[in-house]
């Protein structure tokens, strides 16, 4: 788990990002090869910390309009369990909003994860699920995502 340290300092401090998520995906490979067989909460400290700092990388990304890696980022980002999967999803559902059908996949599995999400984040979702299922023409299934933002709204 030095590693782990070694990665988050890369990462934090001495802004060498790429570096420190190449670090972590090294350990990731290794852990997976493993079987995950370590200590259970440092196991859930260090897949929390990768996929923060895959997020992050991949926020960014889409904010110097590199899309293509903001999606790569954000699709590695949910390969495994973290705290903040939901965040990740969401993020995929606005990077695939011109295929409507991934879209709706990506906020389902946000919805399912939404216990990282704040309130104003699980309301905002429920809006894009409301647009993606405009979009796929899936318009009974849009009233009742709509139905439900209304509600969070009062």
């Amino acid at each position: 788990m030095v590693s782990h340290k070694v990665a988050v300092i890369e990462f934090e401090v001495l802004d060498r990002k790429v570096s420190a998520v190449e670090r972590m995906r090294q350990m990731y490979e290794t852990l997976a090869a493993r079987e995950f067989k370590v200590n259970n909460e440092d196991l859930q400290a260090f897949l929390d910390d990768y996929g923060a700092m895959l997020y992050r990388l991949g926020i960014e990304a889409r904010g110097n309009q590199e899309k293509k890696l903001a999606l790569a980022y954000f699709a590695k980002a949910t390969l495994f369990e973290w705290d903040q999967i939901a965040r990740a999803y969401i993020e995929l559902v606005t990077l695939l909003w011109n295929n409507p059908k991934q879209a709706i996949k990506y906020g389902k599995l946000a919805l399912v994860k939404n216990d990282g999400l704040s309130t104003e984040e699980s309301t905002e979702l429920l809006s894009l699920m409301v647009r993606a299922h405009k979009s796929a023409g899936l318009y009974d299934q849009a009233r009742v995502f709509f139905n439900k933002w209304k509600e969070r709204q009062e």
